[in-house]
């Protein structure tokens, strides 16, 4: 196996970063060829269908279609000639949307978004980019009317050139051009491309190098409001970066991490901020939304994952790890989270780190199940659609796991 590195402005990534937008894994790097069993074929990222049965995961430049229960393998979608970095279902999970690109210094040019018809494999649309010079799509996704798709393509040669992009997949034709935003936030240290409310009428992003939350007419591409840091000399980041930005379910809040340590909610119509969480004492990597929309979820270096009340900013619950937090995620019921976590190698001579990935209870606040990742690997977890099953990859192989008890449902062998 060969590793690859992928650059984004200034910023070097190994590969085997996630991102989930809006139901939409994104953005990792592979060099591994397809396989034909699941357990085989080492992915960075899964997106199941709404009724669990069936699952997607790119392999380098193919997307394949997997039956949940046996492991077999349904279908391929090749066509792509760069890697894959986002895979999403449409609305009615008739199509599948698919986005790609050179990420690294060598190989194909191929800036561009497709789609696919999920029963027959075949290729209906590509969306290329290769005219505006952007390297390659970093996440793409369908609105809600299954009509249009929004794109966020990186140029890697500089910050300012990223773009989002809302295509009308009929025509091919670009409705509207999003200039200047960021991909990358310093207040995460992690990829944070373009949110959409959940009835597609707002879209949010970053822009300054993150310093900034821009929030546009999802139809028009129009600005309504702006939130800009406000640095503060006596803490030399403060708020001046933003990430994990997030509409809460009902479209009305937007959430999002700020780098001096807090989280902060704002009115989604008018910008206006509403609440202020704090209690982390180091930076916090991730915030969501939970119990449907009236918590807030966050997890951080400091090793804490805390539940608060979205209204009040009141800490409810706090869940300790024995190290620092780099991802969250919570099932659509909102009774369990899966955490991943690391510890410093036993050997101090050795610069990779312990990573574990931990599923826990969120009412209880009790840990159900650990399970310890191999070395050089980021595992990724994925919640089932109704939030009973969590499945869980990582390089040796894939685990189907009951998110109730923590049990090992299916390991694909």
């Amino acid at each position: 196996m060969t590793t690859r590195s992928i650059t984004v402005g200034f910023l070097t990534i190994a590969m085997s970063a996630m991102l989930t937008v809006s139901g939409t894994a994104t953005f990792a790097e592979t060099d591994f060829p397809p396989e034909q069993h699941l357990a085989r074929g080492y992915f960075h990222t899964a997106v199941f269908s709404r009724n669990a049965k069936l699952l997607l995961t790119p392999a380098y430049r193919d997307v394949q279609l997997w039956d949940v229960e046996t492991g077999a393998l349904i279908r391929q979608f090749a066509g792509h000639e760069a890697t894959i970095h986002s895979i999403v279902f449409s609305p009615d999970e008739k199509l599948i949307l698919t986005a790609a690109g050179n990420s690294g210094l060598f190989g194909p040019d191929d800036a561009s978004a497709r789609v696919w018809d999920v029963a027959t494999g075949k290729q209906l649309a590509v969306l290329a980019l290769a005219d505006d010079d952007q390297n390659y799509v970093l996440s793409a996704q369908f609105l809600p009317d299954g009509k249009d798709v929004l794109t966020v393509s990186v140029d890697q040669t500089g910050s300012l050139t990223h773009l989002g992009v809302c295509w009308k997949i009929a025509s091919r034709q670009k409705q509207f051009v999003l200039s200047g935003i960021s991909v990358y936030s310093e207040a995460t240290n992690w990829f944070d491309p373009i949110r959409m409310s959940p009835g597609g009428d707002m879209l949010a992003g970053l822009a300054d190098d993150s310093r900034r939350i821009s929030v546009w007419n999802g139809r028009t591409g129009g600005v309504l409001w702006q939130v800009r840091g406000e640095p503060d000399d006596s803490q030399p980041k403060d708020r001046n970066a933003f990430g994990s930005l997030q509409f809460s379910p009902n479209g009305k809040i937007l959430l999002g991490v700020c780098s001096d340590m807090t989280v902060r909610t704002w009115s989604s119509r008018s910008g206006q901020e509403l609440q202020v969480f704090r209690g982390h004492k180091v930076r916090i990597n991730v915030a969501t939304f939970c119990h449907e929309g009236e918590r807030v979820m966050t997890a951080s270096t400091d090793g804490t994952a805390r539940l608060w009340e979205t209204a009040s900013g009141r800490q409810i619950k706090r869940y300790d790890h024995p190290g620092p937090i780099r991802e969250m995620v919570v099932n659509s019921v909102s009774t369990r989270m899966a955490t991943r976590w690391s510890l410093p190698a036993k050997d101090p001579a050795e610069l990779d780190r312990q990573w574990f990935t931990s599923l826990w209870d969120t009412t209880s606040g009790r840990e159900i199940k650990r399970l310890q990742m191999p070395l050089r690997r980021m595992p990724h977890m994925v919640f089932s659609p109704d939030g009973e099953r969590i499945l869980v990859a990582r390089a040796d192989s894939t685990f189907l796991l009951d998110a109730a008890t923590g049990q090992i449902i299916r390991r694909y062998e």
